[in-house]
Parts: structure tokens; sequence; C-alpha cells
């Protein structure tokens, strides 16, 4: 008690200046010690000799990842399939093209990818996004997944045409758990529908401009897979009342690509990793729909992505 009294007395008759930094000291040796303490605790601490209930709480609070399944193509690929495949991107159309007009080079387009110069592309590029070639043949066209954006945009030079000329548009978590568990839904979906293959990119010489990559594909139908990150999200995929008009374009541009006539949504419960719960909705094709959306869609493309790639072949040469 006197030792406290004679400590506040002698701090008392220092320069102020000398007190502060005296505070701060004290603080800071109550800052190390206490970081001592803490290391010491964890230390000891060892989550393998945690009490059960513990343990139970750490474990469940980890969600079930599922890995990854990798598509495989039917057969072996050749560099000769490759490089026939690569004649038909619209890079290469344009350059071996002669001439500006819009109408001209979709004729040309049409010519070089008939005959079935297009029925080894979807398994060329079966792995999708993590194949080159599957990148290389989006560039220029519009695929299913922009189409509706395409449809209503009105920017020229704007973002939408820098994607579909091949610069990244970027990847979130929801895309990512997309593609984690797109292959673990299919597999769910082929107990009821064996008929049910992987595909890639699918090109329809009619229309040259587009492009569709479903996520599964047989005789009578396609398949678009979803695997919402959120409940709103997954509320709006599983009501086709509510489901978006980018989503609702997308699946039914997949089916007039692939002359299907009839489209299933498949969307993954937000616990599909535990209960494999898949929602199936049908969607039937729409042509007039279809027509008007690809109307406006493409005259975005003659505007705006014609123009991209007449700019791509002249700074070529």
């Amino acid at each position: 008690m006197v030792q406290n009294k004679l400590s506040q007395q002698k701090q008392a008759i220092l320069p102020k200046n000398e007190q502060e930094n005296a505070v701060v000291e004290g603080h800071t040796t109550k800052k190390r010690l206490l970081k001592r303490e803490l290391c010491v605790l964890l230390e000891k601490l060892d989550v393998n000799n945690l009490p059960p209930i513990v343990q139970a709480a750490t474990v469940s609070s980890q969600p079930l990842a599922l890995k990854k399944v990798q598509k495989q193509a039917a057969g072996p690929v050749t560099p000769k399939q490759l490089e026939q495949a690569r004649q038909l991107s619209m890079v290469q159309l344009i350059r071996d093209f002669d001439g500006d007009d819009v109408d001209e080079f979709l004729r040309f387009c049409t010519e070089r990818m008939a005959g079935g110069a297009c029925d080894s592309i979807p398994q060329l590029t079966i792995q999708q996004a993590e194949t080159d070639l599957w990148h290389e043949l989006r560039i220029g066209r519009i695929t299913a997944s922009r189409v509706r954006e395409a449809a209503r945009c009105t920017m020229l030079n704007g973002s939408l045409t820098s994607k579909i000329m091949g610069h990244s548009s970027g990847f979130s978590m929801a895309m990512k758990r997309g593609t984690d568990l797109e292959g673990h839904v299919l597999a769910e979906l082929r107990k009821q529908y064996p008929e049910l293959r992987d595909t890639g990119l699918i090109l329809d010489p009619a229309c040259p401009w587009m492009g569709a990559s479903p996520d599964g594909i047989c005789d009578e139908f396609v398949l678009e897979i979803k695997c919402p990150y959120t409940k709103k999200t997954h509320e709006c995929y599983v009501d086709v009342a509510k489901l978006s008009p980018k989503y609702f374009s997308q699946i039914q541009l997949q089916m007039h690509v692939t002359h299907r006539k009839k489209a299933l949504l498949a969307v993954a419960a937000l616990d599909f990793e535990e209960t494999k719960q898949v929602t199936q909705l049908w969607i039937a094709y729409d042509k007039a729909y279809v027509d008007d959306v690809m109307e406006e869609a493409y005259e975005f493309w003659r505007k705006a992505i014609f123009k991209a790639l007449l700019r791509k072949r002249n700074s070529k040469k």
C-alpha cells in the first residue's frame, strides 16, 4: 500500500510527457504478457483431445465438399481434329473471308460449317471452360448464356463486346459451386435418364454467329444445371414464373441451337452435398419468343461484334 502511494507520488511529480510514456510502457508490457499467455494456451490446445461434443460441433461446422467430376471425351483427340475445328473459329473465318459485307460473311460461314464440319466440336470441347478450343470457338459468337444481354445491349463498344471478343469476365464463388457440383448432379439425373450424356460447345451452320454449351444432352431434350449459392437464388430457379429472362433465354436458345423441343432445368438443393436432392423443371421450346430474342441479339452482333471482328482482322494485316 505504501509502495503504491510512493509510486503514484513519484509519477505525479514527473513531467507530463514522461507520465504519458510511462502509461504507454505499462500497456505494452501487459500486451506482451497477454500474448505470451495466449501462445502457451494455444500450444497446449489439441483438437483431438477435445470433449466429444466440442469435436462434433467443430466437424459439423465445416460444409461437405465434393470433388469436381472431370468430363472425358468419347475417344482420343487428334491434332488434325483440333486444327480442323479451329478453322471454324470466327477469328479464322473472318481472316479467310475477303470482304466486309455482313450477309456475305454469314453465308461464307454457313458454307464452311456445313456438311458435318461441326459434328466433332461437342466432343472436342467436352470439358468446356477447361478447353482452349472451347474459348477460341466462342470468340465472336453470342452464346446462349449471353443472348438476353445482347438483345438488350445498346453499348456497342462496351463490356459485353469485350467479353464476347474473348476478354475474361471473372469467376465467383457461385460459379465455383456450379462447376464443382455439375458432374455430381448429372450423375444423379442419369439414374433416371441413363441416355443423358456430356457435351461441349454446339454450333449450328444455320446461325453461325451463335453457340450453346448445355450441361447435358440426349435425343429428346437438353439439360441445364443450376447450383444456387443462396436461398433467394434457389427460390427463383425452382419456380419457372420467377426464372429470370436471362436464364429463360439461355435455355430457349440451347433448344434452338440443338434442335430440341424441350429442356430439363435441374436445380441442386442448397444442401445437395449431403442430400443429393435435385428439383426438376421442364421447359417447352417457344419459337415466337426465340425469334424475337434472336432478332434483337443479331442486331447487336451485326453492329458490334462483326465490326469488332473486322477490326481484329485489319489489325493483323
